[in-house]
């Protein structure tokens, strides 16, 4: 997956709603920094990668069918 330019979480729900990045597409990212950066930093004692990633998936299927749960 290509990288994209970082952009302020306040623009996600209209990232999402006009299609540049989905929830997935943000989360996977995030995931992948998280256990490249936690051994060094030791940011997080738990990460729920699987957790996260169904609840991106049960967001963008919500955003697809425009019922978000909320703006954000």
């Amino acid at each position: 997956m290509a990288a994209r330019p970082a952009r302020p979480p306040t623009g996600l729900p209209a990232d999402s709603a006009g299609g540049w990045a989905s929830p997935v597409e943000v989360t996977q990212p995030v995931l992948e920094r998280v256990e490249a950066r936690n051994p060094t930093l030791n940011a997080f004692c738990l990460v729920a990668a699987d957790e996260a990633l169904a609840a991106a998936a049960a967001s963008e299927v919500r955003w697809q069918r425009g019922e978000p749960v909320g703006p954000l």
